[in-house]
């Protein structure tokens, strides 16, 4: 978008007679456009437009359309600024629709006699249509910008390439992935406002997020960007409450009211924030760390190898923190701005950035990447020709000899007409977060959750180890837990540190091997407590899943164990006893190789939801028990059926104890057990259209006793 107004711009000022700098107060304003003459506010709308000043632009734009309702001109003006204040591309429509009949090749911009529209309106119509999925009818106005304009014409190479992009769209639209679901995350997230650019914890209990909303004592309005109307850019964060809902943001509390703070990225235990900022005019990373509680005024990454005179825009770090995936616009790339990827040194600087190379950058422009926590996976977006529109998301995998694929493009319904960016997922890949514009959205830019079954990671085992006190007081900010493994190949240790806000602690294993975990505090790093886990040796995903328990007065650390107090009853008293379960059963069929089902689907919520009740209400342990099948209609994904059959039951597992590890009151009265995973059916006959005979044997059960 920014490389697209530098072209929009340009051919604002070539047409401009004035170079003149201007710009009102609200109560000038108000005045001029009360009491000036035509000719006055058409001169006075289009200063404004070329400085950049568009809200003001528009405002008088708007009493220009009250004395000339059918002016193409004023009507094309309308179009293009409301595209660029709000994005709203549909009632951007409803203007440019009325310019396009008549277009004068000579437009005069700054003429107050000019009653037809420029030829650019015809573009910007064509960009609406394709925003809003109305292809055929942007074909058409792209083409008619093309045969219209000269072969130098600024846009029109940009056209060409959206005629590509508009057949990619009618491709994708008519092939969307299947298993996808797209979920705009709500009113307590999204306003009227942009929201963008978020990141979720890798437990999908947070997401960070940058958004342009008053503050709640109006201390932001007198920093209102005057060219859009828009309050600074600011990062808050929402939590999931105990029924899976989103919380009302906060805003972090480094943001100032007169600065731009943009999130970038979050580190796993989220004691360090990157953001962007742009006080130089380049554009550039920042970062903060958690101190005393809060967090510090950002400041800027100071390594003139990342942060540069040109523009930085956004980061993704590897697991460690130690590899850094960035957006530059730099000389000696593949055209806009490329992906970039520097490593961490010894000394803790970052070693010279390497292009990440034309199997990811284009003569377009990348942005926002994310690398997945096995360093496996690359998303980030691109608005090449691959695109369906705007900026769309896309994926590279690394291979053993860690060269990275040709990126693939998500496909629809992920990726729409409009730019799609962002893109962050938990720690499974199966859900995700991102950006985008949508004419059933809330504001300007919206988040947007995504769940799907086919972009998990595997073969990784993945820790979450959640640390209480026994006071309930805050853990020291020096208590950390550094692993080791023991039967490694090369020598493997790290040092994690918990969330303060919940103690979870969260990491990546290797399967089939011994780690030493070592519980310490302190700058010394006295040993609080030892413990050895043994990872699964199933080319699977699998969990360690554990809770510990720190006393601060004695300074030691032990598994955690829920105590139930123990109720005496008078011999005198009848004792009453408490009723047992109901049993209840989940029965859920999947799609062919599927291998999770939906935590968020509404059989699968209904059936946790009433079994958390009944424990709350029974207070006695439970067993849900677990079996699953795949059916005999050969995997086309997996080494073979038997581990489709295994991963079903893995990964209802997972979302199982996830949900529980969130409910305090009855965490520990729940045992999750996989009875059986196995092949079923009738043998295979070559017929894996015939849905009805095999999908009663692509299942799993859910079984309480």
């Amino acid at each position: 978008m920014k490389l697209m107004m530098k072209y929009i711009l340009i051919a604002l000022l070539l047409v401009s007679n004035s170079v003149v700098y201007s710009q009102y107060n609200e109560s000038e304003l108000t005045n001029l456009i009360n009491n000036s003459s035509e000719k006055t506010l058409v001169n006075e709308a289009t200063l404004l437009l070329t400085q950049g000043f568009y809200y003001q632009s528009e405002r008088i734009t708007d009493k220009l359309l009250t004395i000339d309702p059918t002016s193409a001109n004023y009507n094309y003006r309308k179009g293009f600024l409301v595209i660029l204040t709000k994005s709203n591309f549909l009632q951007a429509i409803e203007y440019l629709e009325k310019a396009v009949p008549a277009i004068n090749l000579n437009y005069d911009m700054s003429s107050p006699n000019e009653k037809k529209a420029s030829l650019d309106a015809l573009f910007h119509l064509a960009t609406c249509y394709h925003t809003v999925g109305r292809i055929e009818d942007a074909k058409k106005y792209y083409k008619e910008y093309i045969s219209k304009s000269t072969k130098r014409a600024l846009l029109a190479a940009v056209s060409e390439t959206r005629l590509i992009q508009c057949e990619v769209a009618l491709k994708a639209m008519k092939n969307p992935v299947a298993d996808v679901t797209v979920r705009n995350v709500g009113e307590k997230i999204n306003t009227n406002n942009p929201e963008y650019s978020s990141i979720v914890a890798l437990d999908g209990s947070s997401l960070f997020f940058t958004s342009r909303r008053k503050w709640e004592n109006d201390a932001s309005t007198p920093y209102i960007d005057l060219r859009t109307n828009l309050h600074p850019e600011d990062i808050y964060v929402s939590y999931l409450d105990s029924t899976d809902n989103w919380m009302a943001p906060v805003r972090l509390n480094f943001c100032t009211a007169e600065h731009n703070e943009a999130t970038v990225a979050v580190n796993v235990d989220e004691r360090k924030i990157y953001t962007y900022n742009d006080d130089s005019g380049n554009g550039d990373i920042y970062f903060t760390d958690l101190t005393d509680g809060k967090f510090a005024p950002a400041v800027i990454l100071n390594n003139n190898k990342i942060n540069t005179k040109n523009w930085e825009t956004h980061a993704s770090f590897s697991e460690d923190g130690d590899i850094m995936y960035f957006v530059s616009d730099r000389p000696g790339g593949f055209g806009g701005r490329d992906i970039y990827v520097s490593q961490r040194k010894k000394d803790g600087t970052w070693g010279e950035p390497q292009n990440l190379g034309a199997s990811i950058n284009t003569k377009f422009d990348e942005e926002s990447p994310f690398i997945s926590i096995d360093g496996k996976n690359l998303y980030f977006s691109s608005n090449g020709e691959e695109s369906m529109g705007g900026f769309d998301i896309f994926v590279a995998y690394k291979d053993a000899q860690r060269k990275w694929s040709k990126a693939k493009n998500l496909g629809y319904p992920i990726n729409s007409c409009g730019d799609d960016l962002y893109y962050s997922t938990t720690i499974d890949g199966y859900k995700g977060y991102f950006t985008s514009y949508r004419t059933e959205g809330k504001g300007e830019k919206d988040l947007y959750e995504v769940s799907n079954n086919y972009l998990g990671i595997q073969d990784k085992v993945y820790l979450k180890d959640k640390v209480r006190t026994t006071d309930k007081s805050n853990l020291p900010i020096d208590f950390a837990m550094t692993f080791t493994c023991l039967d490694c190949k090369e020598p493997h240790t790290k040092t994690i540190y918990p969330r303060l806000r919940d103690g979870m602690m969260i990491n990546t294993f290797q399967p089939c091997h011994t780690y030493e975990l070592v519980y310490h505090v302190g700058e010394n790093k006295t040993v609080l407590y030892k413990d050895t886990v043994k990872t699964e040796c199933d080319k699977r995903v699998s969990f360690v899943l554990k809770s510990v328990i720190y006393n601060p007065v004695e300074g030691t650390v032990k598994e955690y164990v829920e105590e139930k107090p123990v109720e005496v009853i008078p011999d005198t008293l009848d004792v009453v006893n408490v009723r047992d379960y109901e049993l209840f059963e989940l029965k859920y069929f999947f799609k062919y190789d599927d291998n999770k089902m939906s935590a968020q689907g509404r059989e699968f919520r209904k059936f946790m939801r009433t079994l958390e009740k009944q424990i709350e209400e029974v207070g006695k342990p439970i067993t849900i028990r677990i079996y699953s099948s795949a059916s005999t209609v050969p995997t086309k994904r997996y080494e073979s059926n038997q581990l489709l059959a295994e991963l079903r039951a893995q990964n209802v597992k997972y979302d199982i104890v996830t949900y529980f590890q969130q409910k305090s009151k009855v965490a520990n009265l729940v045992n999750v057990v996989i009875v059986e995973s196995s092949v079923n059916g009738p043998t295979y006959e070559n017929d894996s259209k015939n849905v009805e005979k095999y999908r009663p044997f692509q299942y799993v059960i859910l079984k309480t006793e």
